[in-house]
């Protein structure tokens, strides 16, 4: 071996070493495309909230922050009220099970199949509350309803694009009144 075919032999292998390591990568980029976004009410948005139609006129509990306009659609955000500013009573009873059939609806305006996910901001209060469908105490929002983007009930677990919702809260669980938010979490099924 002489000494020029070492030097290209060395070369090579510098070369593919390099090839081999990746040295285009970056680290970081930041780019600026347009953007057409628009914010909607709960009514209107790809995952609509809306008070059941059972419970329109008694706004006590669940309600549109933004009342209705002309036509009656929602405007707003949903919000719940179980405390003296619901109804004449003071609150949820100690010691208790309390149960809200048919609160809201949920429906899915997106184009994906969605789950359904329902619950207390604070996950140590899951046993305080179990939201379940409609009237049906005995099927709870467990994350495995689907919602369809297309309307169609196709079987076990799907709702089509729409789901009621009611709530029951277990007060010999845990104290009610430390839940500040529910959270309503929709996934991609």
């Amino acid at each position: 071996m002489n000494r020029r075919n070492v030097l290209v032999g060395l070369g090579t292998i510098v070369a593919g070493g390099g090839a081999a390591l990746g040295t285009g990568a970056f680290s970081s980029v930041e780019a600026s495309r347009t953007a057409n976004i628009d914010v909607a009410d709960d009514a209107a948005a790809f995952l609509a909230l809306e008070v059941h139609s059972s419970r329109a006129a008694d706004s006590g509990f669940v309600q549109a922050s933004g009342g209705t306009d002309g036509n009656g659609n929602q405007q707003g955000q949903i919000e719940f009220h179980f405390d003296a500013t619901a109804a004449d009573g003071d609150g949820l009873n100690d010691d208790a099970v309390t149960s809200f059939d048919d609160l809201l609806t949920i429906t899915n305006n997106g184009t994906n199949d969605v789950t359904l996910s329902i619950g207390p901001d604070d996950s140590s209060y899951d046993a305080v509350l179990t939201p379940y469908v409609g009237s049906d105490r005995n099927t709870v929002i467990d994350g495995t309803q689907i919602l369809t983007a297309d309307g169609t009930d196709a079987g076990d677990n799907e709702y089509g694009s729409s789901i009621d919702v009611g709530f029951e809260f277990d007060t010999t669980a845990g104290d009610a009144s430390q839940i500040e938010t529910i959270v309503i979490t929709a996934d991609e099924a």
